[in-house]
């Protein structure tokens, strides 16, 4: 009986190590070929904001940089930044607020690049309601995305604009575009490459206030990584940066193209001819905002910008004695600037 457990516990040893063998060589299959892996993390499901990535990956210019790239699709349950850390991603986009919050919560994450020089978030209006500044916010009901960056933007310009968020606004948390639609909200959340075109291709006026425009600034989508990453790869880093600025360049060139490669990869978006020209429009709209040019003109962080929006979540009680290095600590410029 004995030597039968014995001989069980053995196969079983066996077929431990076996598999550990096994997994070792499927995930180091890529560097043996000369490929990095690089698990992507969008921040939302997939649209014409992320054109470039999906550029880069299906003309080749991920695999010519010596990377193999996947692209993984966010959403309301998909947080970028706790699939980071988790290790189920390497890389992942989350708004700039998001990403600094999370490094004063002493997560160990690095930004790397951004890919909008400023944020594109904002809240729109029906014109007939002449909101055009914070001033006419008084009276009215506000809503934003709990947990993302409007949830801050909103209250960052009540802030710096002198109004109370409870006695002079409503504040309403909104799941879905059907809050505008039905007048539950007087302001809803947007990107500026999204809802506003669909609301134009409807025959809605829409005013959008951008809290860039009123002193109130963030960035959007920003690459991020752990330091544990960035330090054992950080020249892959580079490359992906190098190949993605490479499949905007090339969206914006080609932008019908890009616009057919993406389509091809997500079938479902376009479904119907509405949801394709949804989707060109994004596309021309987020061409428009992008930085021409290599890793060093698109992704480029202004640490100014950066240290703006860390006042402003100091002022909303969000950064409560943040140490004076958070955006040093946080942010690696030369990842995008050094050769």
């Amino acid at each position: 009986m004995k030597k039968r457990i014995t001989y069980a516990l053995a196969i079983a040893a066996a077929l431990a190590v076996m598999f550990l063998v096994l997994e070792s060589v499927s995930r180091s299959a890529d560097e043996h070929k000369g490929k990095t892996p690089i698990r992507v993390q969008l921040q939302w499901s997939p649209q014409a904001q992320f054109i470039g990535f999906y550029v880069a990956k299906l003309k080749g210019f991920y695999e010519a940089q010596k990377l193999d790239v996947t692209l993984l699709p966010g959403g309301f349950n998909t947080p970028p930044i706790n699939s980071v850390i988790s290790g189920n991603a390497d890389i992942g986009s989350a708004t700039g607020d998001q990403v600094l919050l999370s490094r004063y919560n002493k997560l160990p994450i690095k930004a790397v690049g951004v890919v909008f020089p400023r944020s594109i978030a904002g809240f729109m209006s029906r014109t007939n309601l002449n909101i055009r500044a914070p001033a006419d916010f008084r009276g009215k009901k506000i809503g934003y995305y709990a947990g993302f960056d409007t949830e801050n933007l909103i209250h960052g310009l009540l802030r710096k604009y002198g109004l109370d968020a409870q006695s002079d606004v409503s504040l309403t948390a909104v799941a879905s575009l059907q809050a505008f639609i039905s007048a539950t909200v007087d302001l809803f959340p947007v990107y500026e490459i999204n809802e506003p075109l669909m609301m134009h291709r409807q025959g809605i006026g829409v005013n959008v206030l951008m809290p860039d425009n009123f002193g109130v600034e963030y960035y959007s989508d920003t690459l991020f990584t752990t330091e544990q990453f960035l330090g054992r790869n950080r020249a892959a880093v580079q490359r992906f940066l190098d190949a993605t600025a490479q499949g905007w360049d090339y969206a914006r060139s080609n932008p019908d193209e890009a616009l057919a490669i993406f389509v091809a990869a997500e079938p479902g978006i376009g479904a119907s001819d509405e949801g394709k020209a949804h989707q060109r429009a994004m596309l021309g709209k987020t061409l428009e905002i992008i930085r021409k040019g290599t890793r060093r003109d698109v992704f480029r962080m202004d640490l100014d910008r950066w240290e703006n929006m860390c006042q402003s979540l100091s002022d909303i009680g969000k950064l409560n004695n943040a140490p004076g290095d958070l955006v040093k600590s946080l942010c690696d410029p030369k990842v995008i600037s050094d050769e």
